[in-house]
């Protein structure tokens, strides 16, 4: 996503998957195996998702709050231990970078307002704020100021439901020694 490339400061949520940004090889590889994508088509997505990480490691990188549900964490435990280790170890990893916070909703907090899908808010410099929700397969940009604030009143109240950075790092921690 071009917008990443610009952007001052990345909000996101994710209810299913690590977030993007963050995943590693392995787990991009599995993600993608899941849907039935030939070797090529997982090696082109894999190395296109690995690219846009690099926008985590500029000289002047974005402030990012990634908000991710615990039951997309969760789900690591089912995959094969080298993939949940080295996934677990990498977000640990981007948790302690100055820029980055990761915030877990934790199961018990139950329904809240963004349960149907990811979203990404990103902050551009000259332009203000827009909107990436995405959906099975697809994804919209939503640039119209209402429409995009109609994001943030999803995305403010769900967020309040997470754990701190701090508890997040840790509930991150617990979950790797379980492996």
């Amino acid at each position: 996503m071009h917008a990443e490339e610009r952007a001052a400061r990345i909000r996101m949520y994710e209810p299913q998957t690590v977030p993007g940004l963050f995943q590693t090889e392995g787990y991009i590889r599995e993600l993608f195996r899941q849907v039935r994508k030939s070797p090529q088509e997982i090696d082109n997505q894999v190395a296109e998702r690995l690219d846009r990480r690099k926008v985590l490691l500029k000289p002047d990188p974005p402030i990012v709050w990634a908000v991710v549900d615990e039951t997309a964490l969760s789900r690591l435990r089912h995959l094969p231990h080298e993939v949940a280790r080295e996934q677990l170890e990498h977000l640990l990893t981007i948790a302690w970078m100055p820029h980055v916070n990761i915030e877990v909703v934790p199961i018990s907090c139950g329904l809240h307002a963004c349960m149907n899908g990811p979203i990404v808010l990103i902050s551009i410099p000259g332009r203000g704020e827009v909107a990436y929700c995405e959906g099975m397969g697809s994804g919209r940009l939503v640039t119209d100021d209402q429409a995009v604030l109609d994001v943030e009143c999803r995305y403010d109240p769900m967020r309040a439901e997470a754990h701190s950075p701090r508890h997040s790092v840790q509930v991150l921690s617990d979950l790797l020694e379980m492996l």
